[in-house]
């Protein structure tokens, strides 16, 4: 999986099959209804991290989930969307106040749930 710059491309590899994981979840709502605000409250627990508007292509997402976990447990960084100081955000609507940026996601179990 490589970030462009805008989405997650992923490379095929013949005969790869990504199921649904019981550690998966999708938050998902209207807009400028608290859903960044509860990826945040998510991501603050110890066994969570909740992207934030990062992948949009539903038929994908067990391999995105998948992808991210091995990433997150491997010492990679992954994309989340960030206040200019670099913490996550709680509202993404503001246009240029906000920014998809490399974070490494460090001190999370083994178990680790994604959204």
């Amino acid at each position: 999986m490589i970030w462009d710059g805008s989405r997650w491309v992923f490379e095929y590899v013949s005969g790869t099959i990504h199921s649904p994981s019981a550690m998966d979840y999708i938050v998902t709502g209207i807009p400028r209804s608290g859903t960044s605000l509860v990826s945040v409250i998510l991501s603050s627990s110890s066994n969570s991290v909740c992207f934030n508007e990062i992948h949009y292509d539903v038929p994908t997402l067990p391999a995105f989930f998948t992808g991210m976990r091995e990433r997150i447990h491997a010492g990679q960084s992954v994309v989340m969307t960030l206040e200019k100081d670099g913490t996550y955000t709680t509202d993404t609507i503001r246009g240029g106040e906000v920014k998809k940026g490399k974070v490494l996601i460090e001190e999370k179990q083994h178990d680790l749930r994604l959204g």
